[in-house]
C-alpha cells in the first residue's frame, strides 16, 4: 500500500493552488489498491472533479459531456466488477453513484461557489479602468496647475467605457439586468467629483496631488479587478488580492506626501480610502448578485 493521503483540512488549503484544489482531493489516492467496485467509485469522483478543474482553469462552466463520459465509464466498470461474482454487495451502482455525485457537487460548490460569467467581470473591469483613467486626466491637469482637465481626455474615457460595456453585454451572461451603463457611469463620475473635491482644495502645480489622484484611481481599479477575476473564474474573492490593492494605495499616498506640495492637508489617506471602498461596494452591489 502507498503512503496514506493527507486530506485538505480546509477550503482555503484546497484552494491554495486553485484550480488544482479539485484534483488535490484525490490525486494521491491509489485506486489500483482498491477492490474493483471501490476503484470504480474512486475514479469516478476523481475524474468528475477533473472535469470541474478543467472548466475552472479556463473560466468556463463545467462541460456536461465531460461529466457524462465519466458516468458511462463508471457504469461499465461497476458491471465488470459485479461479473467477478465475489462482490459483497450487488445491484448498488445507482446508490453509490448518487453518493459520489452528491460529494462532487458539494466539493465543487465549496471550491467554486459562483457560476463563472464573462459579462459582469468585464463590466467591473471597465468601471475600474474608467475611474483610474479619468482621475489620471485630473492628475495630469493638477500636475501643471490647471483645472478642469483637457475635455478630450475625459471624453475619450467616456467613449472607451461605453464600448466596453456594450462588448460585455454581447456575451449574454450578465448577472444583473443589461442597460446599466448610465447608472454605473454616474457612480464613477460621483466618485471622481468626491475625490477631486477632497484632494484639490487650492490650485497650483502639484506632484503630490497628481500622484494621490492616480493612486486613488488605481485602488478603485485594482479592487474591482479582484472582484472581476473571482466572478470570471467562478471562485471566491481572494483576500490577498484586496490586501495588495490596499497596500499599494497606502504606500503610494505616503510617497506622494513626501513630495511636500499637496493641495490639501496631509493625512487624508483614510478619508479617500473610505470613499473608494464605498464606491467599490456600490458598484459590485449593482453589477453582481447579493
Amino acid at each position: 500500500m502507498g503512503m496514506p493521503y493527507s486530506w485538505p483540512t480546509s477550503t482555503s488549503q484546497a484552494l491554495s493552488c486553485s484550480p488544482s484544489g479539485f484534483s488535490e482531493v484525490f490525486t494521491a489516492q491509489r485506486f489500483q489498491d482498491l477492490a474493483p467496485n471501490q476503484g470504480a467509485a474512486g475514479k469516478k469522483a476523481f475524474k468528475k472533479l477533473k472535469c470541474h478543474k478543467k472548466a475552472t482553469s479556463k473560466g468556463l462552466v463545467v462541460d456536461p459531456l465531460c461529466l457524462s463520459v465519466e458516468e458511462t465509464k463508471f457504469s461499465e466498470k461497476f458491471a465488470d466488477a459485479e461479473a467477478l461474482d465475489d462482490c459483497l454487495t450487488t445491484g448498488d451502482a445507482a446508490a453509490i453513484e448518487a453518493k459520489i455525485d452528491a460529494f462532487v457537487a458539494d466539493a465543487a460548490m465549496e471550491l467554486r461557489p459562483v457560476t463563472p460569467t464573462r459579462c459582469s467581470p468585464e463590466k467591473l473591469m471597465a468601471t475600474g479602468d474608467k475611474a483610474r483613467r479619468k482621475l489620471d486626466c485630473y492628475g495630469q491637469a493638477v500636475e501643471v496647475g490647471v483645472l478642469p482637465p483637457d475635455p478630450s481626455c475625459l471624453s475619450q474615457e467616456e467613449i472607451r467605457f461605453d464600448a466596453r460595456f456594450a462588448d460585455a453585454e454581447s456575451f449574454g451572461d450578465c448577472l444583473a439586468p443589461v442597460g446599466d451603463a448610465a447608472v454605473i457611469e454616474a457612480k464613477v463620475d460621483a466618485l471622481i467629483a468626491d475625490v477631486v473635491g477632497e484632494l484639490v482644495q487650492t490650485l497650483s502645480p502639484s506632484r503630490c496631488t497628481a500622484d494621490k489622484l492616480h493612486d486613488a484611481g488605481q485602488k478603485a481599479d485594482r479592487k474591482l479587478l479582484c472582484h472581476g477575476k473571482a466572478f470570471r473564474y467562478g471562485l471566491p474573492l481572494n483576500p490577498a488580492c484586496l490586501a495588495n490593492a490596499e497596500s499599494h494605495f497606502s504606500e503610494g499616498f505616503a510617497r506622494a506626501e513626501d513630495k511636500g506640495d499637496c493641495l490639501a492637508p496631509l493625512g487624508d489617506a483614510a478619508a479617500i480610502e473610505a470613499k473608494i471602498d464605498a464606491f467599490v461596494a456600490d458598484v459590485t452591489g449593482e453589477l453582481l448578485p447579493p
